[in-house]
């Protein structure tokens, strides 16, 4: 049975941590958690109402508070099969990895993550804090969903979305399935807030994700990638589908009517596909992927706007 315990975190800048718990829990150095004091702590993180882990150099987990017991499917076994349902660790599936991240700098980390969890899916800030002798202790801090969201478009953000994406990526990846990016971005929307204010600027951002809303299906993801810029990932999409997904973007867009004040407003967008057949998945990784869509969409942006470039190596 793997057995609760609890971290020994003082105060270090660390969310407002306080240095106000025993002397039994005074082995955090800053750097390396003491694992004597980590036994003495477990009274303390068992009570906590979210999951806490201590994880061995070889990614199995060793022991858990009640509350990972509680809302994990199961917690044995190595982390990222508890965490997420992988079958190798975290970096090799496109997403950054709390114990490497955490034992190579040799101090304390926090990455965001999307568990897979008996009540679905949820996102996590992911305290990793290594261990002296080997080793971390992850704290899996539960985010409110108004973190993941865009308030202007009520799209994912980009922090929360390129998760998504590597987490999506690596599941085409192991299931050989296509996929296809498109990156879109508003075309001259500068003018528009430099002559109409900012405000316009917003309604123009919230008029044409409705556009988007309108065209992606359910199993799309839709993500407010920068200022006027987004990235949507197509699921079993080949090239032919990603096209007239783009295609029609750009005429739903075009078709767009804004009114603002006295004025109408009329914009365009330009966009760059780069689809990734089943052969590929192996050899490219979704960070690169997404930087040769964007580099197709720039050459759109070159080619006269209002039109869609596909990345051809």
């Amino acid at each position: 049975m793997i057995k609760p315990y609890v971290p020994c975190i003082h105060s270090h800048g660390n969310d407002g941590v306080t240095d106000n718990q025993p002397d039994s829990l005074t082995g955090y150095n800053g750097e390396l958690l003491d694992p004597a004091a980590i036994d003495s702590a477990w009274p303390l993180l068992d009570a906590l109402p979210f999951p806490v882990m201590q994880i061995d150099t070889d990614y199995r987990v060793v022991a858990t508070n009640r509350a990972a017991a509680q809302q994990y499917t199961s917690v044995h076994g190595h982390c990222y099969q508890v965490s997420h349902g992988y079958d190798s660790p975290c970096d090799e599936n496109g997403e950054t990895c709390p114990k490497l991240s955490a034992q190579s700098s040799r101090s304390a980390n926090a990455v965001l993550h999307i568990h897979q969890m008996k009540s679905g899916v949820e996102k996590f800030k992911v305290q990793a804090v290594p261990i002296e002798g080997g080793g971390i202790l992850e704290l899996h801090i539960p985010l409110n969903d108004v973190t993941t969201i865009d308030i202007l478009t009520g799209l994912t953000n980009r922090a929360e979305g390129e998760q998504q994406v590597r987490r999506y990526a690596a599941l085409m990846k192991r299931t050989q399935a296509r996929y296809a990016l498109v990156m879109l971005d508003l075309d001259r929307f500068k003018s528009v807030n430099d002559t109409y204010g900012h405000l316009a600027g917003d309604l123009v951002l919230a008029s044409f994700t409705e556009v988007l809303r309108n065209t992606v299906r359910e199993s799309d993801i839709a993500i407010r990638y920068g200022g006027e810029e987004f990235l949507v990932m197509l699921l079993n999409a080949d090239q032919a589908a990603a096209e007239q997904f783009a295609q029609r973007v750009l005429e739903a867009t075009r078709e767009l009517e804004i009114v603002y004040e006295e004025h109408t407003l009329r914009i365009t967008v330009s966009a760059g596909i780069r689809c990734l057949e089943a052969e590929e998945l192996q050899s490219v990784a979704i960070d690169l992927a997404v930087s040769q869509a964007d580099a197709a969409m720039y050459r759109a942006k070159q080619a006269g706007r209002d039109r869609f470039e596909v990345y051809a190596g």
